[in-house]
């Protein structure tokens, strides 16, 4: 008589079953009361069709010497990175910051930088000049700007200032200014060239820009401590040693800018001879 499998659906039985055993030819027959073997089959057999399903959250479990086997965990893989539903803690940890890094660069890259667009437009010719009082480098007092253009047109040079080190271009435009000086004086009262930069130290480093040179009217260098000029004006350079963006103005008897050229990179500044030509339309 063939033993039935044991049924999942079938809960286990404590009936007996009546078993005949023939002891031997002629013996009477025994009769033996066991209990039916209903042990559940392997997953592999019977029951194949009960298996977990794959990524789900296992239970702690203990082998044969009672440790405990690593637990695992479902993580979330929104960048496709690999198959991380069955990971472990430690893995998942990984992912995650690994995940949390990559969000964190695209911020930094995807930012909106700092651009000219985004701050104070440039002086244009025909606005009125945003007035200033600034220190007189290696001297007494304040320079105000509108104190100067009352009295005859007044040049505005900006320079670069200090950006760390001594710009090469503006040591030379100084040069130029100052070799012209005598012939800069016939066609204007004053010729203003400003310094700007942080307000550390900022006196030590002008002072160092001018040297020993002995600037002769018009010519006059004055400090834009922690450049709040350069921002009034819309002529700030945001960006890494940088100050200012090299730039002449010349403003009129009321104020009012008469011609302008600012550069966007560290050369391309106005000549004296392009000054000259322009005070002479006044």
């Amino acid at each position: 008589m063939t033993q039935p499998h044991c049924n999942s659906k079938r809960p286990a039985t404590t009936a007996k079953r009546l078993q005949m055993v023939a002891v031997g030819r002629g013996s009477a027959p025994t009769v033996s009361l066991t209990k039916p073997s209903c042990r559940p089959r392997r997953e592999s057999q019977s029951c194949a069709g009960l298996r977990r399903p794959s990524g789900s959250v296992r239970r702690k479990t203990t082998d044969s010497v009672g440790a405990l086997s690593r637990p695992t965990a479902t993580v979330l893989d929104p960048f496709g990175i690999g198959n991380v539903r069955s990971a472990t803690p430690a893995r998942a940890w990984a992912t995650r910051t690994f995940t949390a890094a990559t969000i964190a660069l695209a911020l930094v890259f995807t930012w909106p930088s700092v651009s000219l667009a985004d701050q104070a437009s440039p002086l244009d010719v025909g606005d009125r000049a945003i007035d200033f009082e600034l220190p007189i480098v290696g001297g007494e007092g304040l320079i105000s700007l509108s104190d100067e253009y009352k009295k005859g047109g007044v040049v505005v040079i900006v320079l670069r200032g200090y950006p760390g080190y001594h710009c090469p271009i503006c040591t030379q435009q100084l040069g130029s200014l100052a070799n012209r000086a005598q012939t800069l004086a016939q066609e204007t009262h004053r010729v203003i060239l400003v310094y700007p930069g942080e307000k550390t130290s900022l006196e030590r480093r002008a002072k160092q820009f001018t040297g020993s040179r002995r600037l002769r009217d018009p010519l006059v260098v004055v400090r834009d401590d922690g450049m709040e000029m350069v921002e009034q004006w819309g002529l700030r350079w945001n960006a890494r040693n940088e100050t200012a963006y090299p730039a002449t103005y010349i403003i009129d008897r009321n104020g009012r800018v008469r011609w302008k050229k600012v550069s966007k990179t560290h050369a391309d500044r106005s000549s004296v001879q392009e000054i000259l030509r322009e005070l002479r339309k006044l």
